[in-house]
């Protein structure tokens, strides 16, 4: 309750809205013929679904945060152990609509990103707990509430804090809750991937 109570977008009203999206995550047939097909023809062992946020002129991460978190998941898909790794990508933003507001750099990070062979952008019509449900892992930006959308309906999630604007957050006493750079990305990726599934429902 209390993870809900502290997300920075104000979920404060728990007992309405806490159950009630977390309880969405739910299986979709198109998400999930997707992902089987992805996972048969490229031998993918695990799944990672990462949510970005807007990062418009409002946003504490800007432009520069958004082309680090790019550039931090192309570099995680290129990683060691990640040959046999599906990203499903989910981006608050229209991609086309994103990229006629920023610049041709930060377009261009996006670009490399969706060009991944193993990542594949979820479209807008799709709900987020669809995708969450196909996943072995939700990865979300700091601090949007799919984490804990995850975490309530008991799915494994962590947040990802590019450029560790927020290192002093409600959520860093949880440990391997929040990551703040491109080592701790891929480290706490490894540390959920890797948990016995017993060990997680504990």
């Amino acid at each position: 309750e209390e993870l809900y109570r502290q997300m920075r977008d104000h979920s404060r009203a728990y007992h309405t809205w806490g159950p009630l999206w977390s309880a969405h995550v739910r299986p979709a047939s198109g998400v999930s013929a997707l992902v089987a097909s992805r996972r048969s023809a490229q031998k993918i062992d695990a799944v990672v679904a990462v949510f970005d946020t807007s990062f418009g002129s409002a946003s504490p991460y800007g432009e520069p945060g958004a082309r680090e978190f790019y550039d931090d998941l192309v570099a995680m898909l290129d990683g060691p152990g990640w040959a046999r790794r599906l990203l499903l990508f989910k981006s608050k933003n229209d991609p086309d609509e994103f990229r006629a507001q920023v610049s041709p750099e930060t377009s261009a990070s996006l670009d490399r990103l969706l060009a991944h062979p193993r990542c594949v952008s979820i479209g807008a019509d799709v709900a987020p707990g669809a995708v969450i449900a196909e996943a072995d892992l939700t990865v979300s930006i700091a601090y949007t509430s799919t984490t804990v959308e995850a975490l309530g309906a008991r799915r494994r999630a962590f947040y990802f804090d590019p450029g560790g604007k927020f290192t002093e957050s409600y959520y860093e006493q949880f440990p391997a809750l929040v990551a703040h750079d491109r080592e701790a990305l891929a480290r706490l990726c490894e540390h959920w991937l890797g948990m016995p599934e017993a060990d997680f429902q504990k």
